[in-house]
C-alpha cells in the first residue's frame, strides 16, 4: 500500500510532502496497533461471547435471556467502529437529516433485535435456509416501499455491522449457544448463519428508521447529493 501511494506521488498526482509523511506515521502505527487489537479480540471478545453465550442459554427465563442477548448485541455494535465511520459518512451527506447518533442507536437495536431471534432459532432448532428466504422476502418487501437512498444506507450499514468487534463476538456466541443446544458439528454453520442473521437486522432497521421519520415516498424525502 505505501509503494502504491509513493508510486502517484512520483509518477501521477504528487501530493505535498508533509501528507506523505502524515500518511507514513499513521501506517506505522496500524502495523503496531492493529496486531495488539487483534490479541486483545483473541483474550477478551471471542472469550466473553462464549461465557454469555453458556449463561444466557442455559437461564430458566428465555424471556429475560433474550433480553440479555439484545443487550449485549446492541452494545456490541455500539462499539463497531465501521458503524461509527458510516454514520458520521451519512449524517455528512444528508446534512444533518440522519443524525450520526441516531443512526448509530437505530442500526444497533436492529442487530440486538436479530441477534435475539437468531439465537432463538438455534434453540428451537429451526431451518437455517427457511429463516433466510423469509427474511429476505421481508426485506424485499420492505425495499419496494422506499427511496432507493435508504436502501443503499441499509446495505451499507449491514456491512458496517460485521467489523472487527461484532464479528468475533457474534461467531464465538453462536458458536457457544449451539453447542449447548444441539450436536457440536452444526456448530460451525449456526455460527455463520447467527453473523448471516445478525447483519439483516441493520437493514431493517435503516429502512424502518426511514419510514418513522417520515422520509419514505414522501416529498421530503432525504436525497444524497451526487
Amino acid at each position: 500500500m505505501v509503494g502504491v501511494v509513493l508510486l502517484i506521488q512520483f509518477i501521477l498526482q504528487p501530493v505535498a510532502w508533509l501528507t506523505i509523511l502524515r500518511f507514513i506515521i499513521g501506517v506505522v502505527f496500524l502495523l503496531i496497533g492493529l496486531p495488539l487489537f487483534l490479541v486483545g479480540v483473541d483474550m477478551s471478545i471471542e472469550k466473553m461471547g462464549d461465557l454469555f453465550s453458556h449463561y444466557l442459554i442455559k437461564h430458566p427465563k428465555k424471556v429475560i435471556a433474550m433480553i440479555g442477548i439484545f443487550g449485549l448485541g446492541f452494545i456490541s455494535s455500539i462499539a463497531e467502529p465501521d458503524l461509527t465511520i458510516l454514520g458520521i459518512q451519512v449524517d455528512t451527506m444528508t446534512s444533518g437529516a440522519i443524525a450520526e447518533q441516531i443512526f448509530v442507536m437505530a442500526v444497533s437495536v436492529g442487530v440486538g433485535a436479530m441477534l435475539a431471534f437468531g439465537v432463538y432459532r438455534i434453540i428451537k432448532d429451526f431451518n437455517l435456509r427457511h429463516s433466510f428466504t423469509i427474511i429476505y422476502i421481508l426485506i424485499g418487501i420492505l425495499c419496494l416501499f422506499s427511496t432507493s437512498e435508504f436502501i443503499a444506507i441499509a446495505f451499507d450499514a449491514s456491512g458496517s455491522t460485521t467489523g472487527s468487534i461484532t464479528v468475533p463476538f457474534i461467531l464465538a456466541f453462536g458458536a457457544g449457544a449451539a453447542s449447548q443446544s444441539r450436536q457440536a458439528d452444526d456448530t460451525g454453520a449456526d455460527s455463520f448463519g447467527l453473523l448471516g442473521i445478525v447483519s439483516t437486522g441493520a437493514i431493517f432497521a435503516v429502512i424502518l428508521y426511514g419510514a418513522l421519520a417520515g422520509f419514505i415516498r414522501c416529498p421530503q424525502v432525504v436525497r444524497i447529493p451526487k
